[in-house]
């Protein structure tokens, strides 16, 4: 079985077993430099990556996300940690065709929800993917993933058209939605 990234599904099942790899272990796999480790790592990505695909297990619904961010996360900004003045934070914000859900928000403070403004967390993140915080990647794929499935191009082999799916041209699926700039996400991931 290869990770290799094929379809928009590959692509954000792969992110999403990377996540849950990373959760399990409470690592950040871009530092880990113990070989055992990482073999464990890389173990664990390919086993729910498999189990993602074959259907055996899927991207668990927000209940879990919502009650970190009620229970503990919720006090804290999900960005840089502050702890005042909070306000809710649209991942995808709605200027850009993101939905207003619960599973599109969480908790940051006024200046980090300033900075963010209306970017995707690639875009906020330049690009350093596991520099996002865990529960918005969790958010954020989930996202992509239901927007994909409901607009049919889950299993397109290009997304932008011409291009190959990547993770950081995936939130261009809301852009269109809005008959908005496409592919206004970064590349390079």
């Amino acid at each position: 079985m290869s990770l290799g990234e094929k379809s928009v599904r590959e692509v954000i099942y792969r992110h999403y077993a990377k996540l849950i790899a990373s959760a399990v272990l409470d690592i950040n796999p871009g530092t880990v430099r113990d070989e055992r480790v990482r073999k464990q790592y890389w173990g664990l990505v390919r086993d729910r990556y498999s189990r993602l695909v074959s259907g055996a297990i899927n991207m668990s619904t927000s209940a879990n996300e919502l009650r970190k961010l009620v229970e503990g996360a919720g006090t804290q900004c999900v960005y840089c940690g502050a702890s005042e003045d909070l306000e809710w934070d649209h991942i995808i914000p709605l200027s850009r065709g993101g939905p207003d859900t619960p599973d599109n928000l969480v908790r940051a403070c006024a200046g980090c929800n300033r900075s963010k403004g209306r970017k995707t967390p690639s875009e906020f993140y330049a690009g350093r993917w596991d520099e996002i915080p865990r529960i918005v990647q969790g958010l954020y794929l989930k996202l992509l993933y239901a927007e994909h499935e409901r607009r049919g191009t889950l299993d397109a082999r290009q997304f932008p058209e011409g291009k190959p799916p990547r993770i950081s041209h995936l939130a261009a699926v809301f852009e269109e939605c809005l008959g908005g700039e496409k592919g206004t996400d970064i590349a390079g991931l």
